[in-house]
């Protein structure tokens, strides 16, 4: 099944590269099947490309902290924090503080 999603979520990505949610969801579904490289590829392609789209930086960072990276996941949580903050984005802003001082305070 996840496959069949992947395929669609990767042919949504083409059809539209403007739209940040099928990369977003494609680093979900290839955490899910366990495909790391691929869920960092797309995490990194959202945040090199679609950086006000908030959501990134709390699962990337804790896709981070997961593989045992605590130096880039905290870089993406300060990376990410001030775009959150001037986006107005409160509810993403206080889950990726509360990520910060769970995990390096």
């Amino acid at each position: 099944m996840s496959q069949k999603i992947i395929n669609k979520l990767l042919e949504a990505a083409q059809e539209d590269t403007t739209n940040p949610f099928p990369h977003f969801a494609l680093a979900k579904e290839y955490q899910k099947v366990n495909d790391l490289v691929s869920a960092e590829n797309h995490f990194r392609h959202l945040i090199n490309n679609f950086p006000e789209y908030g959501g990134t930086y709390y699962h990337f960072a804790l896709f981070l902290i997961e593989k045992n990276q605590p130096e880039e996941a905290i870089e993406i949580i300060n990376a990410g924090l001030p775009v959150l903050q001037s986006a107005g984005e409160t509810n993403l802003y206080k889950e990726l503080a509360g990520l910060k001082h769970e995990y390096f305070e």
